[in-house]
């Protein structure tokens, strides 16, 4: 997931965003790790499959000090475009065509 300091955006370190996530969503210091990520604030490692599916969709948080916007992690956000600079030939051999 996803997590970006919202309103006043004050400076917010990984263990104040660690002890809002534990007491918010019930979650235990083993359940997830937390990385500084570009160009939102934070990236929150879930531990299992179950942890994620239980997290599902976008929250919301309210801490005393600051606000978390939590999202799913999308391999495409951020992504863009651009033209590639060369063309190449290829010929695969070997390979059946219906494959």
């Amino acid at each position: 997931m996803v997590a970006t300091i919202t309103g006043t955006r004050p400076t917010v370190s990984a263990e104040e965003v660690s002890e809002l996530l534990q007491t918010s969503l019930a979650l235990h210091p083993g359940d997830f790790s937390i990385h500084l990520h570009r160009p939102k604030d934070f990236l929150i490692v879930l531990a299992s499959r179950e942890l994620k599916d239980h997290l599902a969709g976008d929250h919301f948080i309210s801490g005393p000090r600051f606000s978390l916007s939590l999202r799913p992690w999308c391999k495409l956000a951020h992504a863009g475009s651009g033209r590639l600079e060369y063309h190449v030939k290829l010929e695969l051999r070997g390979i059946p065509a219906q494959a």
